[in-house]
């Protein structure tokens, strides 16, 4: 007596073929890498709250000592200029000797002083931003395994192994640089930008609405560089998945690749790939190294226009010469921050694009996973009769048989 097996309702049965033997799936097996959306989804956003709302406080307190940090170092500059008009270059008259003596000393105790605290501050606000990230991947790494672990067989016949590979470890480390890299330093930049503004009008209103003459230049740079690099970084991700991938279905499979005879077919193969990654790599740093130079030339152009108008300010006793000193400080600082914002603004799109593809992957339903009955058992062997399999074709796609 002999039975035919049924394929189970939730697979796809396949004609009747031999099956074929590969290391690795054929090109197009593999379910391809979906376009990434629109840089920042309001959504996705959302969810990534979820992950920071247990450390709130934390956060908070980060952000507190990221205000504290530039006071501190907006502070700097004026410590400086004080010294200059009050003791060194002093208006007004001279004073004795020792009395200047005394002042300088006080006002580069002051200096210290505050050099020392914004020193602890960053290092209070670092710890807290790097704990706030590793506690947030820790979370989200559990999450995402404990996910993956309950998703189909199916799933996993579309997806290549080093594909999720990737989204387990270089992804989430996107997201780490994104909470340790970006979410308070952003917050520093913009603040100490908004200070040192402030702090120029207040020196001087001409001196500091010239100077700001040449921002629509660092801003249109700044806009130019971080369009062209979002699209770098984005295909970047995307190829070094790809590299992920092929090379941990390739190792996984090499018995089989060697057995066919296909090694050089696969090291061509991997060598297209690569050529890509490094084609994209060289462009990644080509927009790094116009961005940055210009960046210097206009902020060189800015201190020129202060050094010249200041300077003749200085000459006809409009401004103090401990003014234009703290005015070059402050223009040096000024452009630091939009230096480190532009950088950030990738770090966050690489980021951005991680989280969609992490969540994306969470989103993968699990509803329609085979399980076995616990209380149903295989027929048993009665009065002689055996149980043979025909004919039995088993797939997750039509044209793939397992």
């Amino acid at each position: 007596m002999r039975y035919r097996l049924k394929t189970p309702t939730t697979a796809t049965p396949c004609a009747s073929r031999p099956r074929r033997t590969t290391a690795m799936p054929i090109d197009g097996a593999y379910d391809p890498e979906r376009p990434l959306a629109r840089a920042y989804d309001v959504k996705l956003l959302r969810r990534l709250w979820r992950y920071l709302r247990p450390h709130g406080r934390r956060l908070a307190g980060a952000v507190a000592l990221v205000l504290l940090i530039t006071a501190l170092e907006v502070a700097l500059p004026y410590v400086t200029k004080m010294a200059i008009d009050a003791y060194i270059v002093p208006r007004g008259g001279d004073l004795p000797v020792t009395e200047r003596l005394g002042g300088i000393a006080r006002l580069t105790g002051l200096f210290l002083l505050l050099a020392a605290a914004s020193f602890g501050a960053n290092f209070l606000q670092v710890q807290a931003m790097e704990a706030i990230g590793q506690r947030v991947m820790h979370r989200l790494r559990i999450d995402l395994f404990a996910h993956v672990l309950r998703l189909p067989v199916g799933f996993f016949d579309r997806q290549p192994v080093g594909r999720l590979v990737t989204r387990a470890t270089n992804d989430t480390q996107n997201l780490h640089e994104l909470f340790t890299s970006v979410v308070a330093f952003v917050f520093k930049d913009l603040f100490l930008m908004a200070g040192i503004a402030t702090i120029l009008l207040a020196l001087d209103v001409r001196l500091a609405l010239l100077s700001f003459s040449i921002l629509p230049l660092v801003v249109g740079a700044a806009w130019r560089f971080a369009r062209r690099s979002r699209i770098v970084f984005r295909q970047l991700t995307l190829r070094l998945a790809e590299i992920n991938t092929r090379l941990t279905e390739t190792i996984g499979g090499l018995a089989v690749i060697q057995l066919m005879g296909r090694e050089t077919a696969n090291a061509q193969s991997f060598k297209a790939l690569n050529d890509r990654h490094y084609r994209l790599g060289m462009d990644q740093i080509h927009v790094f190294a116009v961005f940055m130079p210009v960046i210097e030339v206009l902020s060189a152009a800015t201190l020129a226009l202060v050094i010249y108008f200041g300077g003749g300010a200085v000459v006809a006793e409009r401004i103090s010469l401990g003014t234009l000193v703290a005015y070059i400080s402050y223009m040096r600082m000024f452009f630091r921050p939009i230096r480190d914002i532009s950088e950030k603004y990738n770090i966050m799109q690489n980021a951005m694009a991680s989280a969609e593809r992490i969540f994306a992957l969470m989103d993968e339903t699990a509803a329609d996973a085979p399980r076995l009955a616990t209380d149903e058992s295989p027929p048993a062997n009665v009065n002689g009769a055996a149980l043979a399999f025909q004919d039995v074709v088993f797939g997750y796609a039509p044209d793939r048989p397992v």
